[in-house]
Parts: structure tokens; C-alpha cells; sequence
């Protein structure tokens, strides 16, 4: 089944979210301890935390699941990092999130900014989340996301990425993208997504 990520998510910083009174708080804490928080080095399914993104915390962008997201239509093979135990009925869970960069390059006239992500993780796999909050973070701020460093192990992702939104599929192309957005090298670090195109 699919499920429909506008209907059933609220997107938005985390201030926000805590400003807007959702009913029950306890799956943004639950966000805070298992990520934010989670100094555990041996935890696999820490890749973003050991508490790098607690000083900017209330900046996360963040997709927030409603109290009617249909958890249970996801299926057994689905990777699911979010202890959904912890929680009662109401509770709206943070299914992904974002963490930009402060950096921004600002376009020329009339055209967007780009703004850098730091971090970017599903906490949900087959969803589209990423993609999702990326052009939901476009479309709130204006401006063109892209990555600030993409590591190894999220090269493929990025791949995938560029090829279905940018119709990139070359060193070249890639190349020719970063003049057109007259990006240099301290705006991006993108070696190990170079080493994997032709």
C-alpha cells in the first residue's frame, strides 16, 4: 500500500512543531533520546547522532507523522527505526529529518538560494521520505536543498538522486551542474559521489 506523506505528515522545524501544540510530545522525545541524544557508538542505527545536533536542535527540520498515520500498513520488510512501543495513540512520531548547514549561497536575482544539508535520514525505508522532505523544505524556504557532503554509504542514495531530479549521469554532467550553480569548492564535498560515476 501506499501512503500518501502529504495527508498523513506534517513537515516543519522543531520549534515549530512544539510551538503548534500536537497532543502528545512524547514521539518528538522519543526523536530527541534515540537521535539527537544517542551517544551509543555501538549502536548501528546511529548513523547522524552521538549529539552533534543537539546545540541546534530546535532547527531540525523534521517529518512529523499525525495521529492517523497508518503504521500498520507498513510492511514486515520495512525498515523501521522508531520505537513505536513507547508511545500511545496520539502520539506523532518523526519518521525523518533534515539538519542544513548554516552556510547559504544566495542566487542571483530571481532565483532561489541554496541552502546545504548536513544530515538528512528516514527513520522509515520505502517511503520516499528523503526525497519528500527535500522538496517540502524547497517549497517552505525557497530554496534549492542539495548536499553539503555526501559520505560514503550515502553515495548511492545521492546517485539516485541526481539521475531522477537532475537527468545526471556522468562526471560531466555533475561537473557541468556545479558551474551552473556557480557552487565552489567549499560549498560542496562531493568526492565519493564522483567516484562513482563514469
Amino acid at each position: 500500500m501506499e501512503i500518501n506523506l502529504e495527508e498523513h505528515t506534517f513537515f516543519g522545524k522543531v520549534s515549530d512543531i512544539w510551538s503548534l501544540g500536537f497532543r502528545s510530545k512524547n514521539g518528538l522525545v522519543e526523536f530527541i533520546k534515540s537521535v539527537v541524544m544517542n551517544m551509543d557508538m555501538c549502536d548501528g542505527e546511529n548513523k547522524n547522532g552521538y549529539g552533534v545536533m543537539l546545540h541546534d536542535v530546535s532547527n531540525l527540520h523534521v517529518l512529523v507523522s499525525h495521529r492517523d498515520f497508518p503504521f500498520e500498513s507498513l510492511s514486515e520488510g520495512q525498515n523501521k527505526n522508531i520505537n513505536l512501543t513507547a508511545a500511545s495513540e496520539d502520539n506523532c512520531f518523526v519518521l525523518g529529518y533534515i539538519w542544513t548547514s548554516p552556510n547559504i549561497k544566495r542566487g542571483n536575482a530571481g532565483e532561489a538560494d541554496f541552502h546545504f544539508i548536513e544530515y538528512i535520514d528516514s527513520r522509515i525505508s520505502g517511503l520516499d521520505i528523503a526525497k519528500y522532505m527535500i522538496d517540502m523544505y524547497g517549497d517552505c524556504n525557497k530554496a534549492c536543498l542539495l548536499p553539503y557532503n555526501i559520505a560514503y554509504g550515502a553515495d548511492k542514495y545521492w546517485k539516485k538522486y541526481f539521475e531522477d531530479e537532475h537527468d545526471i549521469e556522468t562526471k560531466a554532467e555533475l561537473k557541468q551542474l556545479i558551474v551552473d550553480c556557480e557552487l565552489n569548492s567549499s560549498d560542496i564535498k562531493w568526492n565519493s559521489l564522483f567516484d562513482i560515476l563514469e
